[in-house]
């Protein structure tokens, strides 16, 4: 029984999602600079992290995204920006 069905949205259905997610970031004190590094250029997000092979909270102890004390914290406000 299929009880979901996902669809890639990257660029499909929401036009400025990345555009406007690297910007949210700002708000966590993330450079534009930096986000765009991290999410459209690192060796982590294009082959291990979009794949599965690395968790929310490596990815982002991995690429110093967030350098605070509590990456759960940091990761929980990231998710908030994705939804």
């Amino acid at each position: 029984m299929i009880k979901v069905i996902c669809f890639d949205l990257d660029g499909v259905y929401f036009l400025n999602g990345k555009s406007n997610f690297i910007k949210a970031l700002g708000e966590l004190g993330v450079s534009e600079d930096e986000a765009k590094r991290v999410f459209l250029k690192s060796d982590e997000m294009n082959n291990r992290y979009k794949i599965g092979k690395m968790t929310d909270e490596e990815f982002c102890r991995k690429t110093y995204l967030f350098t605070r004390e509590n990456p759960t914290e940091s990761v929980n406000e990231l998710r908030k920006l994705l939804l």
